[in-house]
Order: structure tokens, then sequence, then C-alpha cells
């Protein structure tokens, strides 16, 4: 049943998928149109895991990963008021993530302040980091 509604979103999306189904003539043309179907339900889950916890970005390709990347964040936006108050983060590979003060930080940090005069991550042993704000 769920590879029937993954099938019919593709059509939606894809709607030239129609007219080449009457051409799927042998199990390896049936087998490379399954393979299609996985990947874009991967790509779909993988979209909903990161729209869940705040990430945005290119979804279309791989993570890229660097031998030792800077983990701090920089400030892109103040969201709220008062007790509120969250802060909108982007890093260094170009992710973003929303949170608030408490909130886990990749890279072993917690997110220890967030006011409009500052916000500060603190790493596992104490260190606090004060965050500014991306340059334009």
């Amino acid at each position: 049943m769920e590879s029937h509604k993954v099938f019919l979103f593709l059509l939606t999306l894809f709607p030239s998928l129609l007219s080449a189904t009457p051409d799927i003539n042998t199990v390896g043309e049936l087998d490379a149109l399954q393979s299609q179907i996985t990947w874009y339900k991967a790509l779909s889950a993988r979209n909903k895991a990161k729209d869940e916890v705040g990430l945005t970005g290119s979804l279309d390709r791989s993570p890229t990963m660097s031998i030792k990347p800077d983990p701090i964040p920089r400030i892109t936006k103040m969201i709220g008021h008062g007790k509120s108050l969250s802060v909108r983060l982007r890093f260094p590979d170009g992710t973003e993530m929303t949170r608030k003060k408490g909130d886990a930080i990749p890279g072993g940090f917690t997110l220890t302040q967030v006011s409009l005069d500052e916000v500060v991550i603190t790493d596992s042993e104490g260190k606090k980091t004060l965050l500014t704000e991306v340059t334009p």
C-alpha cells in the first residue's frame, strides 16, 4: 500500500512517468523504477526528519564532511520576545536550526543564554562562548 502512495506521489511530480509506465517490459526496467521509488522515499524521510529538528538547506545531496569542522554557529535571527525568545543559528556547513535556552547544540554544546544582548553556548567542560551574528 505504501509503495502505491509513493508511486502516485511521484506521478504528480513527474507526469512523464505515467507515459513511461507502458514501456516497462522487463524485470530490469521494473527494478530500476522500484529503485527510483526507494530513493524518493528515503529522500522524503530525510526531508521530514530535517524539518522535525529545524534544519534547512539543500536536501537533495548527501551531507558533506570535513576533517575537523568548526562547530561554532553564528546567529542569523532572533525570534519571539520576552521569555519565549529563540535564536536561529547557522553552522559552518550551511545548516540552520532554531533553538531556545537549554537546548542542545551540535558539537556538544548547550544554549545557556538567549537574550537580545547576548547568546551564549557552553561546552561539556563549562567553557562559555559568546555567539556573533552572521556577516552579510
